[in-house]
């Protein structure tokens, strides 16, 4: 976990796709780790654009990691950005 920290860009490159299936991966394992759902979804702000998947990242982690308030407090930012209705969420 450390190394995948430190060394993420290294890892990465300009390659988005590459990490997102690497984290997809490792999820699929360890799917209730709050550490990692925090680093994916960091990951995501940082190098993706696209508010609906962000908002996507956001409802997966809370689905997995239902007491963890940063990820809520970001799924609530992500659907205040899109415009959501608050009976939709």
């Amino acid at each position: 976990m450390d190394l995948l920290k430190t060394e993420l860009d290294l890892i990465a490159g300009d390659n988005f796709n590459y990490i997102q299936l690497y984290f997809e991966r490792i999820l699929s394992e360890y799917q209730l780790n709050d550490e990692l759902w925090t680093l994916y979804i960091n990951y995501m702000e940082e190098k993706c654009k696209k508010n609906e998947i962000k908002q996507e990242f956001y409802e997966r982690a809370i689905k997995n990691c239902v007491a963890n308030y940063e990820f809520w407090l970001g799924f609530m930012r992500e659907n205040e950005k899109n415009g959501a209705v608050s009976e939709a969420i």
